[in-house]
C-alpha cells in the first residue's frame, strides 16, 4: 500500500506541474500579444520621426537605443509557503495546486517594494481612471507593474496603481494612472481606450475630479 500511495502522490505532483505550466504559457501568450502591439506602435512612431527629420534636413534613420535588460520579479498572492516532512512546498489557493519547486511568480518581498514606490498624482487633466472589463467573480493578475508598462510608452508615468482586494490581494479590475502633463494623458487615452491588453478590454478616461477641475 505504501508503494501505491507513493505512486498516487507522484502523479498528483506531476499533474500540478502540468497545470502550473499551462498557467505560465497562458500568461506568456498574453504578454507576447502586448509586446507585439507595443513594437508595432513604436515602429509607427519611429517612422513618423524619420519622416519629420527628413523634411527639416536632419540625417536619417534616427538611431534608437535599446533599454538594458533587467529581470523583473512579480508576485502572485495566491501562492503561500508551507512545510511537510521537513521539506518546503508551495500551495496556490486559487488553483489548488501544490508544488515542491518555488514558483516563478512567488516573490512576496516585491509587494512591499511596489507599495513603497507608489507615485503621486499629476497636474489637472493628467490623471486617468482605468477599468479592465472582468466577468462577475473573475480574478485578475494584472497589477501595478503591468499597468505602468502599458502606459509608460506614452509618457512619463508618475503613478500606476491597481486597486486590490485587501483579503485576497487580487486586483479588483480598476486602477489609476498619472502622467507628468495632460498632453501625455490625452495620447494614452487615444491609443489605449477600448483596446485589449493582457486579455482584457480597457476603458480609459480622465478621473472625475480632474474633469470637475477642468470644467
Amino acid at each position: 500500500y505504501m508503494g501505491i500511495e507513493h505512486s498516487i502522490s507522484t502523479v498528483e505532483m506531476d499533474l500540478s506541474d502540468i497545470g502550473l505550466l499551462r498557467q505560465r504559457v497562458f500568461q506568456l501568450e498574453m504578454q507576447l500579444q502586448h509586446l507585439t502591439k507595443i513594437n508595432h506602435q513604436f515602429a509607427q512612431s519611429n517612422q513618423q520621426l524619420m519622416t519629420a527629420a527628413a523634411q527639416v534636413g536632419l540625417p536619417t534613420p534616427i538611431a534608437t537605443l535599446a533599454a538594458p535588460h533587467t529581470e523583473v520579479k512579480t508576485h502572485n498572492p495566491a501562492w503561500s509557503e508551507h512545510m511537510a516532512g521537513g521539506k518546503t512546498y508551495y500551495y496556490n489557493s486559487k488553483t489548488g495546486e501544490s508544488v515542491w519547486e518555488r514558483p516563478a511568480d512567488y516573490h512576496p518581498e516585491v509587494t512591499t517594494t511596489q507599495t513603497a514606490a507608489s507615485g503621486t498624482k499629476g497636474p489637472p487633466g493628467s490623471n486617468l481612471f482605468v477599468l479592465r472589463k472582468l466577468r462577475r467573480g473573475e480574478y485578475d493578475e494584472f497589477g501595478d507593474k503591468e499597468l505602468r508598462d502599458s502606459f509608460a510608452v506614452y509618457g512619463n508615468v508618475l503613478r500606476a496603481e491597481m486597486t486590490k482586494d485587501p483579503e485576497t490581494g487580487w486586483s479588483r479590475g480598476f486602477g489609476f494612472v498619472s502622467f507628468s502633463c495632460s498632453e501625455e494623458a490625452d495620447v494614452a487615452i487615444k491609443h489605449l481606450n477600448g483596446t485589449w491588453v493582457f486579455g482584457k478590454q480597457l476603458k480609459v478616461e480622465k478621473t472625475r475630479s480632474d474633469l470637475e477641475k477642468l470644467s
